[in-house]
Formats: C-alpha cells, sequence, structure tokens
C-alpha cells in the first residue's frame, strides 16, 4: 500500500506544480451585464457553475483510498498533498485552531469534499478562496463533538450580528429625530 500512497502524493504533487487558470469569462458569457467594466470575477461568481475537483485535477475520486485502509501516516502524507494542491491553487482549508483533529477524520473530510463538492473557479487579484468545513451546529461537525468550535462560533456570529442590528436601530432612530414632520 506504501507504493500506491508514494505515487499518488506524487501524482498529487505533480499536478500541484501547475496553476489552474481562470477562464475570461466575459468571453463565455458575453451579454452579462458586467462585460466591459473589468469585472471578470463577478461575471464568473454570478454566471459560472462549481467545478468537481476530480474534473479540475484530472484525478478521480476513485484514487484514494478508504481511511480504514490507510496508517495515520499514510493518511497524514494524503492529506498534506490535497492541501498544498489546494495552496497552490489559492484554497484554504479552514480548520480550527484550538484542536487536535484525527488525521483520519481530516482525510475523510478532504476526500468527501473531493468528491462532493467543486469550486467555482475564479480570477484573483491575489486572494483565497477558503473551504470551510463547519455546520456551525455541534451534532453535525464534521470534526466530532469533542472538537468542535461550531457552536463557540455560532453564538459569536450571533453576538455579532444582535450587536450590529442594535447599532442600525439606534443609527435609523437618531435619522428620524431629524427628519422634517412633512
Amino acid at each position: 500500500m506504501q507504493n500506491y500512497i508514494n505515487g499518488l502524493v506524487e501524482d498529487l504533487n505533480e499536478k500541484a506544480k501547475t496553476k489552474i487558470e481562470a477562464p475570461n469569462y466575459e468571453v463565455l458569457f458575453p451579454d452579462h451585464p458586467a462585460v466591459g467594466y473589468d469585472l471578470n470575477g463577478l461575471i464568473g461568481y454570478m454566471s459560472s457553475t462549481p467545478i468537481p475537483f476530480s474534473d479540475i485535477f484530472e484525478m478521480p475520486d476513485e484514487v484514494f483510498p478508504p481511511a480504514k485502509k490507510l496508517t495515520d501516516e499514510q493518511a497524514q502524507q494524503l492529506c498534506d498533498a490535497i492541501m498544498d494542491l489546494w495552496q497552490t491553487n489559492r484554497l484554504v482549508v479552514d480548520l480550527p485552531s484550538d484542536v487536535n483533529i484525527p488525521v483520519k477524520n481530516l482525510y475523510n473530510q478532504l476526500i468527501t469534499y473531493w468528491k462532493e463538492d467543486g469550486i467555482q473557479i475564479m480570477p484573483t487579484d491575489g486572494g483565497f478562496i477558503h473551504l470551510d468545513f463547519c455546520t456551525y451546529y455541534e451534532e453535525t461537525c464534521p470534526w466530532g463533538s469533542e472538537n468542535c468550535t461550531c457552536e463557540d462560533n455560532f453564538y459569536e456570529m450571533e453576538k455579532e450580528m444582535e450587536k450590529f442590528k442594535k447599532e442600525q436601530q439606534e443609527k435609523n432612530n437618531t435619522e428620524e429625530d431629524n427628519e422634517l414632520p412633512f
């Protein structure tokens, strides 16, 4: 199995040497209202559909062995190679920073993402696309309830939203006080 893993890692590393290029969406969607305004990224975002990773990188998902057949070291090798390939192409995997995710769990999530999801290939000014595995619910957390930070993130977002709403309401009330009565 190690020979197979070494070959797969080699293939992933070879793919990482070439960045994927975004198409010129102004040419693909010439009738889009943003054509002519140097908004190729906006046109791509609004008009293109996600492309499976297997198509983008020309590696079918069947090449990835099930986690149960891997040692932790082999799973780590593959996780590193996949994330390096994605990083080369401005894709960053967002992981909880304060927990130690079991490597086979991480591998399963990366492979599931590879198989089931895709991305829109977007022109960039140097930015990154973040791949977030968080569901914001402990019951469905891909990292397991013992490693879940989703609930903390959810409540933090909820508090920020409440604060924003309150500030907007206060701003609106102040503006209404300054309005003329007619």
